[in-house]
């Protein structure tokens, strides 16, 4: 029986085989690979019905799928209501004031030297206003004041704006009447200081000394903070060591601040702060102190700082950080605040909220007359350079925006100036085109709109 059984198998099987080859087709799935599929489809067919909210960034990262808002946290991108009446009166041929350009220019670029009013983002955008308007009072035959200028130098000093600040000194070196003194280089070489660029701070000085200015300890400070950016220590070490021997030689300028003369010091300090490295930290400003060097508020700040970053322990002083807090609330400025949110916050917690209030009532000051209002949150910062990349993908701009490139002022008052000459009529990619019996088309002739300022 069970030889017949394997008999007719045997005989069945060809004919089994030939039967499914010639009626279910090769390309056929399966039914696990075909529910695969379907459910792949539904998954991609959910994300395309997904409604977004505009405007934001056109490309959406591929590790998180989502777009983020293009705007400036706080919206301070918009045109506030003294630019738009300016740019309004200059489409109409009426050019303003040169009291109303530099009260502009002079609002945008104490703007951007307000650290604890405003974000790094914020206040990069106030002094590309500031600078532009500036360059368009340039653009109508006016020059700004020597305040103005001087604003000016002093925002592109604290934002790193090293376009700007190369731009303007060359522009006082040029111009009959003005001089670009010591101020002026001390902040082009803070400007390259705070984006990192010692090598190109160091050539800077040398070049403030062949124009017969002496480097002050300030212009020697812009050197030092480029190489705390980039985290070399020991080239900071050296340079300190070049700034004390200038001073025991009689070489070294005299500050236009006497509190400038520890501002090479202050990076130092503030690198060992960084890293919690208390003992070292407090080390550079008792030197200060020993030297008689008057402190200003910073320095009462990163003795404050370096003991809250001290871990809670044995090696934590509470004695200390209050005797540091009470420092910087004696020695605070009458022009606002001092302390970031953050550290108010540490220094609560390691001192407790009554004794906190004590100290400030003690001294007549109130919490918003020490401590700064919140700034807008990372996630909202991070998130609009994330859409600012989002954006510039797709643009002819990408590369320069992505990677984050100072823009040229040079070139964008030659464009400015290019576009004021006009366009030739009739130009194409061909050549020119010469007018027929009807004239040429009506958008050839058209003139080319003007943006104030932007």
């Amino acid at each position: 029986m069970a030889a017949t059984l394997v008999a007719l198998a045997a005989g069945a099987a060809p004919a089994l085989v030939d039967h499914f080859a010639n009626t279910v087709p090769k390309e056929a799935h399966n039914y696990r690979s075909v529910e695969v599929v379907r459910r792949r489809t539904k998954a991609k067919q959910r994300v395309v019905q997904r409604k977004m909210r505009i405007p934001f960034g056109k490309h959406p990262s591929k590790e998180e799928k989502r777009m983020r808002e293009a705007f400036l946290p706080g919206r301070v991108h918009e045109a506030t209501k003294r630019e738009a009446t300016m740019r309004l009166s200059l489409q109409k041929g009426t050019v303003p004031a040169s009291e109303d350009f530099d009260r502009v220019v002079q609002v945008f670029a104490r703007r951007a030297r307000q650290e604890m009013k405003w974000a790094s983002v914020q206040r990069r955008e106030f002094i590309r206003r500031a600078k532009r308007w500036a360059t368009e009072m340039l653009l109508q035959e006016l020059e700004p004041s020597p305040t103005t200028v001087q604003a000016l130098m002093l925002g592109f000093a604290v934002t790193g704006d090293r376009a700007g600040a190369k731009w303007w000194l060359s522009w006082l070196q040029r111009t009959p009447g003005r001089e670009a003194g010591r101020l002026a280089y001390n902040c082009v070489i803070e400007a390259f200081g705070m984006d990192g660029r010692p090598k190109e701070a160091e050539a800077w000085l040398n070049q403030m000394r062949e124009a017969g200015i002496v480097p002050d300890a300030r212009s020697h400070a812009g050197v030092v903070q480029a190489w705390e950016r980039i985290g070399n220590r020991q080239a900071m070490l050296e340079k300190l060591l070049q700034v004390r021997d200038l001073e025991a030689d009689g070489e070294l300028g005299e500050p236009l601040n006497p509190t400038d003369a520890g501002l090479p010091y202050y990076a130092l300090a503030r690198s060992y702060m960084k890293v919690a490295d208390a003992v070292r930290a407090l080390s550079v400003l008792k030197l200060l102190q020993a030297k008689r060097v008057p402190l200003s508020v910073e320095a009462h700040l990163l003795r404050l700082e370096s003991h809250l970053r001290v871990p809670p322990g044995p090696r934590r002083s509470v004695p200390e950080i209050e005797r540091a807090f009470v420092d910087v609330v004696k020695n605070r400025p009458k022009s606002g605040p001092v302390m970031m949110p953050e550290l108010a916050e540490k220094c609560g917690w390691a001192l407790g909220q009554e004794r906190f209030q004590e100290i400030l009532a003690q001294h007549g000051a109130g919490f918003a007359d020490v401590v700064a209002t919140e700034l807008p949150s990372q996630n909202r910062v991070h998130g609009y350079r994330i859409a600012k990349v989002q954006t510039s993908i797709a643009s002819g701009q990408g590369p320069k925006l992505s990677l984050n490139l100072k823009e040229d002022d040079g070139e964008y008052i030659k464009q400015r100036l290019r576009d004021r000459r006009g366009a030739k009529v009739g130009v194409v990619k061909a050549g020119i085109r010469i007018p027929g019996q009807k004239g040429l088309p009506e958008w050839m002739t058209l003139p080319k709109p003007v943006r104030f300022a932007t």
